[in-house]
C-alpha cells in the first residue's frame, strides 16, 4: 500500500503530528483501532493526565504491533479529551512517542469519556 499526504498551502499551517489528508492506494490490510485509554495492563487507570496520554499511546502502539504494524502505518487518529485536559501535553507526547509520524488527525474536547477517571481516548486506522 502507498500513503500520500495532502497538505495544501491554501488550507493553512499543519500542526506537528498532523496531516490534512492521507490518501491510501493499492491493496493491503486495514486495521481499525478501538479507543485506547490510560489504563495499564493491570486494569488500573493511570492517575495523572500526562501519564494517561503516554499509556493510551503505548496501548495504541501495542495494538499496531499485535497486527504486525508500526506507527508508520497510521493513516488516521481521533483523539478525545475532557475539558480539563491540556491539549498541549497531548501534542508534546505525540511528538515524543511518534516523532515525525503525521496521520490525518482530529482532536475533540468532550464532556466525558466512558469512565469518569479517563481524560483521553485515542482511536485510529492503520494500513499495511
Amino acid at each position: 500500500m502507498r500513503m500520500t499526504k495532502h497538505n495544501p498551502a491554501t488550507v493553512g499551517t499543519v500542526p506537528h503530528g498532523y496531516s490534512h489528508g492521507v490518501e491510501v492506494s493499492g491493496t493491503g490490510r486495514i486495521l481499525y483501532i478501538s479507543g485506547q485509554v490510560g489504563v495499564g495492563a493491570d486494569g488500573q487507570t493511570v492517575a495523572d493526565y500526562p501519564d494517561q496520554v503516554r499509556t493510551a499511546l503505548k496501548n495504541f502502539l501495542a495494538v499496531l504491533d499485535a497486527a504486525g504494524m508500526d506507527a508508520s502505518n497510521i493513516v488516521k487518529m481521533n483523539i478525545f479529551v475532557t475539558p480539563e485536559a491540556d491539549t498541549g501535553i497531548y501534542g508534546r507526547t505525540h511528538a515524543e512517542m511518534l516523532g515525525d509520524i503525521t496521520p490525518a488527525v482530529t482532536l475533540v474536547t468532550v464532556v466525558k469519556l466512558g469512565d469518569p477517571l479517563w481524560r483521553v481516548e485515542i482511536e485510529g486506522v492503520a494500513v499495511g
